[in-house]
């Protein structure tokens, strides 16, 4: 089980992994579309409005739950309540997660970092 974060901290890492490309455009778009249908900014009861979401994005519903199915086995998201059936033509309860936080690597990837010049002399100044 992972940390609970909040809604404006969860946004501040996806958008971080995405600006540094660690993760698809895509794939953050659809958690952020869940993390800000969550409950205020506490980060829970976030639901998944899977049609929305796929029209929103161009994409099939059943991609948008594969996404979420990948932020949860990741630690983007955990489930919190199982979805129900619906009885006697009423709709069932939708599954709700809760934004947690993700195990991210947050150092500079190697391959854009300017090389600095480093003094690899033993030379030492001597106060006096």
């Amino acid at each position: 089980m992972s940390d609970q974060i909040d809604l404006f901290e969860y946004l501040r890492h996806v958008a971080l992994v995405q600006g540094r490309r660690q993760l698809h455009p895509v794939r953050a778009s659809v958690v952020m579309f869940v993390a800000l249908d969550s409950h205020g900014i506490s980060g829970t009861r976030a639901t998944v409005d899977a049609v929305t979401i796929a029209t929103e994005l161009g994409i099939s519903p059943r991609q948008v739950w594969r996404h979420v199915e990948w932020a949860v086995e990741n630690g983007w998201l955990e489930q919190t309540e199982k979805p129900t059936r619906g009885l006697k033509g009423k709709p069932g309860r939708r599954a709700r997660y809760r934004l947690t936080r993700p195990a991210i690597n947050l150092h500079l990837i190697p391959d854009r970092v300017t090389p600095t010049a480093v003094d690899t002399s033993d030379e030492t100044e001597e106060v006096v």
